[in-house]
Order: C-alpha cells, then sequence, then structure tokens
C-alpha cells in the first residue's frame, strides 16, 4: 500500500512520544479474522507454484495488489524461488505475536459481531452501504464480508465515545486505517449523525499527534 510508510512513521512517532501522551494500539477480534482470512485468500490465489526471480520482477511492472506485489519484491530481493506458503505461513500462524511485537494488542471485553448485527441500524447501514459499492465500484465492489465489518466497526467505535465531544483528543478511540473507502464512508455517515469522525488515516494522527513533540527543553 502506497500509505505503508504513513503507518511506520506513526508507529515510530507514537514511540517517541510514550512520556507525554499515552497511546494504546488495538486490534478487534473480528478485525484480526478479517486479515486472517485475507492473508489465506491471497495465499491460494498464488497457489503452491514457486517462483522465481525474473519472473518476480516482470510481476512487479504490472498493475497488481499491494499484497501480491510486496511477495515479488521479495521473491525480486532474496535472489532465489520462493512459494506462497512459505512467505504467508508466518503471517498466518503467528499474526498475534507479529502484531503484538509491533506494540498492538487484542482488544478485550468488545461487544460481539454478533450483538451489532442485529441491530437495525447497523443491518441497513449494510446494506446501504452494499448497494452503494456496486453503483460505485462495478468493477472492485468491496465484499459483504468487509462492508460488515466496517460498519459495525464504526458504530462500535462511536458507541466507546462520551455523548459530548469537544476536541479530538476527548473522543479516546479512533479507527487507523489506509482504506480510503472506509473513511469516505466514515466522514459520510458522521456528518449526517453530527458526530465527530471515527476514523483517520495515519498522517490525520501524525499532525495530531505532533502539537505532542517537545520543540525544546
Amino acid at each position: 500500500n502506497p500509505s505503508n510508510q504513513a503507518a511506520n512513521d506513526l508507529q515510530e512517532l507514537i514511540s517517541s512520544l510514550a512520556e507525554n501522551v499515552k497511546i494504546r494500539l488495538v486490534v478487534r477480534q473480528d478485525t484480526l479474522e478479517e486479515t486472517l482470512g485475507s492473508i489465506r485468500y491471497h495465499r491460494s490465489r498464488l497457489a503452491s507454484t514457486s517462483y522465481p526471480p525474473n519472473l518476480a520482477e516482470a510481476a512487479t511492472r504490472i498493475d497488481i495488489s499491494g499484497v501480491y506485489r510486496t511477495f515479488f519484491q521479495r521473491v525480486q530481493e532474496s535472489g532465489k524461488r520462493i512459494n506462497a506458503q512459505d512467505y504467508f505461513s508466518p503471517y498466518e500462524n503467528n499474526l498475534v505475536q507479529i502484531l503484538e511485537s509491533k506494540g498492538i494488542t487484542i482488544f478485550e471485553g468488545a461487544k460481539s459481531t454478533a450483538d451489532y448485527q442485529q441491530m437495525y441500524e447497523v443491518a441497513e447501514d449494510i446494506e446501504l452501504q452494499l448497494q452503494y459499492e456496486r453503483e460505485k465500484h462495478k468493477n472492485s465492489p468491496k465484499s459483504e464480508q468487509k462492508i460488515t465489518h466496517d460498519v459495525i466497526f464504526w458504530h462500535f467505535i462511536q458507541d466507546q465515545r462520551g455523548s459530548i465531544i469537544l476536541s479530538p483528543l476527548e473522543a479516546k478511540f479512533w479507527i487507523v486505517t489506509l482504506d480510503y473507502r472506509f473513511l469516505a464512508f466514515d466522514k459520510f455517515k458522521s456528518s449526517r449523525r453530527g458526530l465527530l469522525t471515527a476514523c483517520m488515516h495515519p498522517t490525520q494522527l501524525i499532525q495530531l499527534l505532533r502539537f505532542f513533540v517537545p520543540r525544546s527543553p
């Protein structure tokens, strides 16, 4: 993803601000499960074939998903054949440990996904977003699973916040995402309800947190 560097920069900034402001990076269980599903999907699409460096180099020159591009870049850099099973297995089998090594923990005590799916407003938002994706992104609409995840996540974050929020800091809970479609949904939904947005791109959060960077002794 072109915004990966922004995500890395955000993590570095958070580490440097540990003494000034308390920040916790957490992931919901259903987000974890969606990520694992995505890993398995991309692994299966690449099949069990091992790819040589020359083929990988050619693949990086065409318009492909960032996940595939990164895989082929690793093959090219290694100078040897690599298969998708070997590449994706560490992520699939050790995702929680990898996240923890980056300071990201699983959020405990979250209201279950099933509870939200029973709510009329959530079900309505999911249906409307499905319709929007089919009309706006006819060639690559988001799957119902991804839309369900996003809509529930949005409602969950809004439920964590107080009823009166005067500043971004008072919101306390934010979704940090590189997904511009999710950001657009958030902007539309929040404005209609008169709420502070729930999502931030890493660059937005970096701008907010830089207020806490010491300028001098």
